[in-house]
């Protein structure tokens, strides 16, 4: 199916299956488009997963814009949350009408096992392969969402025209994606990412651990035991260490965290040290507010700030906006 047909076919399986949100189009010259819950058929986990993408005003495929991808927390959260709750079409159209930003694409996935279900009633993905291999949302990602949709999109292409952003188990999953495949992504944002401390995952009750991590790292562990090959491979601070730090270095990482989220304040401190002591460039920030959507609807503007610094201009090659 060519670019133009898939586009179409998406916009028609939304609207034709009568979810109310399925389309979001203003008649201003200055409002994108958003579309929500439009399927991808993945081979690796055998089912559609839904995403919500945003394409920004005079959008054309030919134009080889940059995308970011956004990534949902937990609870009830899915693909359109960012949507729903976040404000996300405003503020682009804001931002790129206002000149802070340039054009780009963003397309948040589902990174729920089961779409028909909420977030909450089953295991957790935090965007991790299955430790059992049956449920593979890490290998998805990055082999069929991120290939398959820059191309039918026309977005992306290449590290540089390519960031990555989320808010709490988004936030984890965007700084995770960027480490395990450094130089994949110009710019990795965490907001309130729940990373944890060794600390916080031992003092974790047994319900909580097997809910959010038991389906990647082994369900029923307690105490040290938790700390097996399968955490670590998946833990953010282990990563850093154990990757040379030239290759992470390809990557802009941006940290912002609220000032009254006291667990994400003691655990992305973790993350600003590791980051610190491979001498990797990133930013730690800090911002009146909790864990909450109050943070992130303000916080999507540093971080939309922050990537159009490392997207290099297609025409030219150099970057925009350059110096914070």
């Amino acid at each position: 199916m060519n670019r133009r047909r898939f586009l179409l076919a998406a916009s028609a399986a939304v609207v034709g299956g009568g979810v109310a949100l399925g389309l979001n189009r203003t008649s201003t010259d200055t409002s994108g488009t958003l579309r929500m819950n439009v399927p991808m058929r993945s081979d690796i986990l055998d089912m559609d997963v839904p995403h919500t993408v945003y394409l920004p005003p005079d959008y054309s495929a030919d134009d080889g814009l940059p995308v970011v991808y956004l990534l949902h927390g937990g609870t009830t959260d899915d693909n359109t949350t960012w949507a729903r709750s976040g404000e996300l079409q405003v503020t682009l159209d804001t931002m790129i009408s206002d000149g802070r930003i340039p054009p780009m694409a963003v397309l948040c996935p589902d990174g729920r096992r089961d779409p028909a279900a909420l977030a909450d009633r089953q295991p957790r993905t935090y965007y991790m392969n299955d430790l059992d291999g049956q449920f593979r949302w890490e290998d998805m990602f990055v082999r069929e969402f991120i290939p398959k949709l820059e191309e039918h999109y026309g977005v992306g292409g290449q590290p540089a025209k390519r960031g990555i952003s989320g808010y709490s188990m988004g936030g984890y999953g965007a700084l995770l994606h960027a480490t395990l495949y450094p130089g994949m992504f110009a710019a990795a944002a965490g907001l309130s990412s729940s990373h944890r401390t060794d600390e916080q995952l031992m003092e974790m009750s047994q319900e909580e651990y097997d809910h959010l991590f038991g389906a990647a790292w082994g369900y029923g562990l307690e105490g040290s035991e938790r700390f097996n090959e399968h955490e670590r491979h998946y833990n953010l601070v282990d990563i850093i260490h154990r990757t040379p730090p030239e290759q992470l270095g390809n990557t802009g990482f941006y940290l912002d965290v609220g000032s009254s989220d006291d667990n994400a304040l003691v655990a992305n401190a973790e993350l600003r040290e590791a980051f610190t002591d491979q001498r990797i460039d990133h930013e730690f920030v800090t911002h009146p507010g909790a864990h909450s959507w109050d943070f992130w609807r303000g916080a999507l503007t540093r971080v939309l700030e922050f990537m159009a610094h490392r997207f290099p201009d297609s025409t030219t090659g150099s970057f925009l906006f350059e110096g914070l």
